[in-house]
């Protein structure tokens, strides 16, 4: 005589991920924003690439056009060109904290974040504002594992851990910052600012690809650390 187990067959609900654009995931004392997860984003250089910002929770409430995770202690304040989409950011935040029916953004923890991103099978751009650093290395290693590629870059590579280069580039502004950096293992970005005439480069940089060839961040995917195992540093032009 055989017993035989009866067949479960009830169907597996497998729960389907709801289409979200734009994230937002609490930290303590800052914002971790996420968007153009679906829809694709505007910005002609770097390509459709998800955007991040950081924003500071306490700044974010201050009148100041200046409310990105430590904006305010970066040497570089006075030349950043992000504008109107921070502004945008930080409008639709303080909608969230007020009434969330108001705004498309929505309220997740940073686990749900990540299975967003890896459905989403898109580039991530860390830091379109604020600086990327504020984040755990451990957080930005699960940003990265779970999208195509990335870019990201630090104006605090001196006081963080030497680790966070391999995910991010060294942001420089002058030839003693290109060594220094280089020696503690990351790769630079310097910037060649306008108001000087002659600048010096070492032999291990090459001309950002978005300006001697056109290319998109998407396309280029050299400003991502020491990652993927890339040497070169990077120049551009102040812009």
């Amino acid at each position: 005589m055989q017993v035989i187990k009866a067949k479960n067959t009830a169907k597996k609900t497998v729960k389907k991920l709801k289409k979200l654009n734009s994230l937002v995931v609490d930290y303590v004392s800052f914002y971790l924003v996420i968007t153009c997860i679906i829809k694709a984003s505007s910005n002609d250089k770097t390509g459709d690439l998800i955007q991040t910002y950081l924003i500071d929770k306490k700044l974010m409430h201050e009148e100041t056009v200046n409310f990105g995770s430590k904006c305010l202690e970066c040497a570089m304040l006075s030349k950043c060109y992000v504008n109107k989409d921070k502004l945008s950011v930080r409008n639709a935040l303080k909608r969230l904290e007020s009434d969330s029916k108001t705004t498309s953004y929505e309220l997740v923890s940073f686990d749900e974040a990540l299975k967003h991103l890896k459905k989403a099978e898109k580039g991530l751009r860390l830091g379109t504002y604020g600086d990327p650093s504020i984040l755990p290395l451990s957080d930005i290693e699960k940003l990265v594992n779970v999208s195509r590629m990335h870019t990201g870059y630090t104006h605090f590579w001196r006081e963080i851990p030497t680790q966070y280069s391999r995910f991010l580039m060294a942001s420089t502004e002058c030839n003693a910052d290109d060594l220094f950096s280089e020696s503690l293992g990351y790769r630079a970005f310097r910037v060649l600012l306008k108001d000087k005439k002659e600048h010096t480069i070492n032999d291990n940089f090459i001309e950002c690809l978005n300006s001697s060839h056109d290319k998109t961040c998407l396309e280029c995917k050299l400003c991502n650390g020491n990652d993927k195992g890339s040497k070169k540093s990077i120049y551009n032009h102040e812009h």
